[in-house]
């Protein structure tokens, strides 16, 4: 089993530092466990078990230093997790067991708004329409399972609540159906008919406190 960092040193041998030694851990805790947990279950377990740092806190001896990774969850801390992760109550002991000097050392990294960091390193915004297959009655494409495929796009300027004026992309995609009633501009809240040359104004987007109108973008 690989050495644990020397802040996060204890006598537990169960407490591992990568994830190869966690799966092993929780192999040898739980096969059943560890054959049926998924990767979702992890990341719930993960992120909800850092939330709740200082209710571990409580628990601990009042000598125990703050880095150290605490060995064993409070009964009613594994009850909330339980509930949280949708996993029984005697499995949390054991994810702890492999997963939690990874979390406590990285409890910081999972609490971090993943938003903020995607929109950082991410794509810009965009403004797409709610549903990808023509929603025309009748629409030949739609009744063949297909997806509309022909895309185009523009930039814009998306005015924001939060953020102020971002650059943005705004996409609509078109439906090439056969029936006489598609050839329809879909965007991100209205359509376009192009045969009839009018357009059908739908649902607003709502996109993180920014409520996006007719004039959603400039």
């Amino acid at each position: 089993m690989s050495s644990q960092p020397s802040f996060a040193h204890t006598n537990s041998p169960f407490l591992t530092s990568t994830l190869l030694d966690s799966i092993r851990t929780l192999h040898s805790l739980s096969a059943h466990l560890a054959e049926s947990i998924t990767l979702l279950d992890v990341l719930k377990f993960a992120v909800n078990a850092a939330h709740a740092e200082e209710f571990i806190l409580l628990t601990q001896p009042a000598e125990r230093p703050l880095q150290l990774v605490p060995v064993i969850l409070p009964p009613a801390v594994c009850v909330m997790l339980s509930k949280c992760c949708g996993l029984p109550v005697a499995a949390m002991p054991h994810l702890w067991s492999a997963f939690g000097s990874q979390i406590w050392q990285q409890k910081t990294s999972l609490l971090q708004d993943d938003f903020a960091v995607y929109l950082v390193h991410g794509p810009e915004d965009q403004l797409l329409p709610p549903f990808r297959s023509c929603s025309n009655h009748g629409c030949t494409r739609t009744e063949r399972g297909l997806r509309m495929n022909k895309v185009e796009q523009r930039r814009v300027v998306l005015l924001t609540l939060d953020r102020g004026a971002v650059p943005a992309t705004s996409i609509h995609l078109y439906c090439e159906g056969t029936n006489i009633a598609c050839k329809i501009n879909y965007h991100h809240n209205y359509q376009v008919d192009v045969h009839r040359g009018r357009a059908r104004w739908g649902r607003t987007t709502a996109r993180r406190g920014l409520r996006l109108g007719r004039r959603g973008h400039s």
